[in-house]
């Protein structure tokens, strides 16, 4: 809370459960300790009320060694051997943020069934719908990599995310993406 943000954060260490990360810790080995990075923090442009973002580095509460599952950690180990190698001085790292934009999505399970149908407006089997507003611009399966508008009904969201950098996230380039399984081309995939 932002009464409790002082600068001795930065010397005390805040914990958190490690079992609530699925991958990261069993129960009976879940108390982990978080080390913020003041050089990282920012006030994140997208929440409503005024908030403080901040990386932290993940450690061990017994032994204080940083975790080995922790990628900002995995991240700092390779670029430090490839200072001890010679092989470089500096390397850059940063997520490949790919995500769905979806107007329908209903799933269900119960004792004999279960099932899961996501939808979208650009999806080629949606070009016979009345209230759709893209008659006749769909993207064919496996064609949807670089669709311009008409096809590419959500080019203006895009751009508008893409250019909230204030977050600490530089945006390189953005399309659409083709559904990495090869199945079918599940649109918009960025």
């Amino acid at each position: 809370m932002a009464g409790e943000l002082s600068e001795d954060i930065f010397e005390k260490v805040c914990g958190f459960d490690g079992s609530s990360i699925r991958g990261f810790q069993a129960i009976n080995e879940s108390d982990m300790l978080l080390f913020p990075d003041p050089t990282t923090a920012i006030i994140d442009p997208v929440c409503k009320v005024p908030t403080l973002s901040i990386t932290c580095n993940i450690k061990d509460p017994i032994t204080l060694e940083n975790y080995t599952r922790d990628v900002r950690y995995i991240a700092q180990k390779a670029e430090a051997y490839l200072q001890s190698t010679g092989i470089a001085d500096t390397s850059y790292w940063g997520p490949e943020a790919e995500f769905y934009l979806l107007n329908d999505i209903r799933y269900g399970q119960n004792q004999h069934s279960g099932f899961y149908s996501v939808d979208s407006v650009e999806g080629s089997w949606n070009s016979g719908r009345e209230e759709n507003p893209n008659l006749g611009y769909k993207p064919r399966y496996k064609e949807g990599y670089f669709p311009v508008p008409p096809s590419d009904t959500l080019k203006t969201s895009l751009r508008d995310l893409s250019e909230a950098h204030e977050a600490g996230v530089d945006v390189e380039v953005h399309h659409h993406e083709v559904e990495p399984r090869g199945k079918a081309n599940r649109h918009p995939l960025w």
